[in-house]
């Protein structure tokens, strides 16, 4: 592929393991899984990067991502292709998915909620979890900021920034992030752009794999993706209109309450007359 060619969410789920694998979040998700979160669905799953680890709990987990690439990914990652009896991948859109069963807990992990275009489809998204979730369920959905830290903020704060995301950072001027080995000896690097807008920040993502040995298997793409921006008042307006209330907001993954000004926006929510 030439520089200029672009790909989407499908052509990354041969590589997002290797790209996608922050690991901050885990001890909160950790903090989630009491004894009555027997029933886990986890939407967006991508490529496994949580639903691996839910799954060795030994609770009930449902891995629910748009993207049948995703999901094949994601198995591949067992001998044989074949998940654990506790675990069910299911290809669905999270803003339409429907399963026979309720959930005590519900994740949509980093950011993926702002990949939606648009409010409306944030709204849909909310509802349909409402109506998977168990009595006494929880949805928690976690949020980027996508703006600078407070004064006063520590290194951590900084730490809890979307990987691909640096504050601050001229529009449209590129600059290299990282190189990573691949699982067939190959290195991969990727270099981003941002335009932090008003309401959004695009991104354009460009990826280079340098070829084997006999100069095999060189490739270079970019892809490109727009996060939405939400403000704590903004989520709680869709959040009730879906009859949800937000029950607990968070700043960190230490539980740190939500301030304003904080980097994320970590919420946990239940049901209108639950809470």
């Amino acid at each position: 592929m030439a520089a200029s060619d672009a790909i989407g969410y499908r052509e990354r789920a041969a590589f997002y393991a290797v790209e996608y694998r922050e690991d901050g979040d885990r001890p909160f998700i950790e903090g989630l899984l009491d004894e009555d979160a027997r029933n886990v669905l986890e939407v967006p799953c991508g490529a496994g990067r949580n639903a691996l680890w839910l799954a060795e709990t030994g609770r009930c987990v449902t891995a629910c991502d748009i993207e049948p690439a995703m999901l094949e990914a994601l198995a591949a990652r067992y001998p044989g292709g074949r998940p654990p009896a506790n675990l069910t991948l299911a290809q669905a859109d999270m803003r339409a998915f429907q399963f026979d069963k309720r959930f005590d807990l519900i994740l949509i992990p980093r950011e993926a909620i702002q990949l939606l275009p648009a409010a409306e489809d944030v709204a849909a998204t909310l509802d349909c979890c409402r109506r998977h979730l168990a009595p006494g369920g929880r949805l928690v959905v976690d949020l980027a900021a996508f703006k600078a830290p407070a004064s006063g903020s520590s290194d951590q704060d900084d730490m809890l920034q979307p990987s691909y995301y640096r504050p601050g950072q001229p529009d449209g001027v590129e600059c290299f992030e990282w190189e990573r080995e691949l699982a067939d000896g190959r290195r991969m690097k990727r270099w981003r752009r941002q335009w932090d807008k008003a309401d959004s920040v695009d991104f354009a993502l460009r990826y280079q794999v340098c070829g084997d040995a006999s100069g095999g298997g060189a490739s270079e793409w970019v892809a490109e993706m727009t996060l939405r921006k939400y403000s704590m008042s903004q989520f709680r307006k869709l959040a009730a209109g879906a009859h949800l209330n937000i029950v607990h907001a968070y700043g960190s993954y230490d539980n740190r309450v939500y301030r304003d000004g904080d980097v994320r926006m970590i919420l946990c929510l239940q049901p209108d007359g639950q809470a």
